[in-house]
């Protein structure tokens, strides 16, 4: 099932689908019922802050 990443300035939310992410309107995603909640995603800085944080810590692990 299609899963929400992170909430956008705009008033969307990027959808992961498969490894495809599309944006999403806030209607069309809680009208498809989409986890999580919308309100509960992160912002996207903090979303893209926290990949890129991910990311040195696997590198560092390599």
């Amino acid at each position: 099932m299609p899963t929400g990443m992170y909430r956008r300035i705009d008033g969307f939310a990027q959808v992961d689908y498969d490894g495809t992410s599309i944006p999403v309107s806030r209607i069309k995603y809680e009208e498809n019922g989409y986890k999580p909640e919308f309100e509960k995603l992160p912002a996207e800085a903090e979303f893209l802050a926290s990949r890129e944080e991910a990311m040195k810590r696997d590198a560092k692990g390599a």
